[in-house]
């Protein structure tokens, strides 16, 4: 039976404290030698991202991306850092949270962190889902156990949450919940089995809560909390931006440096997110799964899949015009959406520019 080190709410490209991630997994490595551990599943419990902190309205892909990506390079640091101290990763498994789901394309940034772990080479051991369940220990693992309450914090294991536990024990016959949310740690023995909460890693400047830590089930089966041993201490809260900001930028070098994709196709003004095997397998020139590109002064995300169905359309039509209005009714997409996926076709070099109007037809002068 394989240990799992679950961490929680990590929310990358807010106030991530860094420094008590730091810390953890240091104590972490420490109890793993202890134990003589030496295989583990390294288990994210859900806002692995963050970005509301950083703006005040729904997040699009395009400001968000680059939150995947750091969030790439934390996870590529702490298996370097387990991997240093002889413990392997054997799966990567992210436990969608609801900081992870809201963005405006209706791709989740789950999505872009799974894409670039697999760039990262670790295609097969990754994996992405709304919950976990480990049902040779029993244990099911998700991001909040009262998962239809709004995104503000609990702080603690409620009397509601004990009774949900139980019910969710019940229908998926665990003696486990596991899960994140509330930003603190908590562990209750329930009618049928145990209620376990997990703290954050959010810096919380407004309400001062700042609990620290990550959990280890040895074997699966048996929870050991792990506690930093020093705490952070906030000063100036400008500088502690910066130095998250240069934090959040090392990560994403660590992630660049590993990716299969070239350095130059991580630039916001032309980034193509996919797998390096559809690469080779493409034979449209669309490998990518989603492209973000810059068409004069905004960026836009492009859908690789309907960017397909785009090209074919247009290439079948004689004018611009003629297409878009063909888009219009089969794809039931808007008209400023068909000429914005046709000027991303067209900037992407997958087809070229046609008359705007209507084909004039000529008549031949009789003789």
């Amino acid at each position: 039976m394989i240990t799992k080190v679950i961490i929680s709410d990590l929310h990358i490209g807010g106030l991530t404290d860094f420094w008590a991630l730091e810390n953890v997994i240091e104590q972490v490595i420490t109890k793993l030698k202890r134990l003589n551990v030496g295989k583990v599943d390294l288990i994210l419990l859900g806002d692995v991202h963050d970005y509301q902190s950083l703006y005040p309205t729904q997040v699009t892909l395009t400001r968000g991306v680059w939150q995947g990506y750091a969030a790439a390079g934390v996870i590529e640091w702490i298996i370097e850092k387990l991997r240093a101290n002889s413990t392997e990763v054997e799966k990567i498994i992210i436990v969608e949270g609801n900081h992870d789901r809201r963005v405006a394309e209706n791709m989740s940034l789950s999505e872009v962190l799974l894409h670039a772990l697999n760039d990262m080479g670790y295609d097969g051991k990754a994996f992405v889902s709304s919950y976990y369940i480990d049902e040779q220990n029993e244990a099911l693992y998700r991001h909040a156990i009262l998962e239809r309450t709004s995104g503000s914090y609990i702080y603690g294991i409620t009397p509601r949450m004990i009774k949900e536990a139980d019910k969710i024990m019940l229908r998926h016959r665990t003696r486990f919940v596991i899960s994140g949310h509330v930003h603190k740690y908590g562990c209750v023995k329930t009618t049928h089995g145990y209620a376990i909460t997990l703290p954050s890693f959010q810096i919380d400047l407004s309400r001062g809560e700042n609990d620290r830590g990550a959990l280890i089930m040895l074997d699966g089966n048996t929870p050991i909390p792990v506690d930093p041993t020093k705490a952070i201490e906030v000063v100036d809260v400008e500088d502690l931006m910066l130095e998250v900001l240069v934090k959040l930028v090392e990560f994403i070098k660590i992630y660049r440096k590993k990716s299969s994709i070239p350095y130059h196709r991580c630039a916001i003004k032309e980034l193509l997110i996919g797998l390096p095997r559809a690469k080779k397998a493409a034979n449209n020139g669309i490998w990518w799964k989603y492209a973000i590109i810059r068409i004069g002064s905004r960026t836009r995300v492009v859908d690789g899949d309907l960017m397909k169905r785009i090209v074919k359309i247009y290439e079948a039509f004689e004018t611009t015009a003629e297409a878009i209005e063909h888009m219009v009714k089969v794809l039931g997409i808007n008209v400023s959406t068909a000429r914005n996926y046709i000027w991303s076709a067209i900037k992407l070099g997958l087809c070229k520019p046609k008359p705007k109007g209507k084909k004039k037809v000529q008549q031949k002068a009789s003789d």
